[in-house]
């Protein structure tokens, strides 16, 4: 049961804008490289534990993920950067290895 709600409130879409930095992975299950991006993305988030960054996942096989990824005109393989009041602040597009995203992360904190 645990890991279902861990499911469900990490597809919440509902959550950006509720106060929180946001991190949303626009995300096709079946891509293995959408796949390599959430592994990726996950350890760099592992330096940022409990601190205001909320990671969620547009999962574009989902009407509520494609409704999402099509709002913000984002294919898969992109990560979004939200600030805590739902406004779109950056971009991150393509393959990224955890090292970058901790700077990424990192600065987007700083300046957020």
């Amino acid at each position: 049961m645990s890991s279902f709600r861990s499911y469900a409130a990490e597809h919440d879409l509902t959550r950006v804008g509720k106060g929180d930095l946001a991190i949303v992975q626009v995300h096709d299950p079946q891509c293995p490289t959408c796949t390599a991006l959430q592994k990726q993305t996950r350890k760099a988030l592992r330096d940022f534990d409990d601190c205001g960054l909320v990671y969620l996942v547009a999962d574009i096989k989902t009407p509520e993920g494609a409704a999402f990824a099509r709002r913000f005109n984002s294919p898969h393989v992109t990560l979004l950067l939200f600030d805590g009041q739902g406004e779109l602040q950056r971009r991150v597009q393509g393959m990224q290895q955890a090292s970058a995203l901790v700077e990424v992360f990192a600065d987007y904190k700083a300046t957020a």
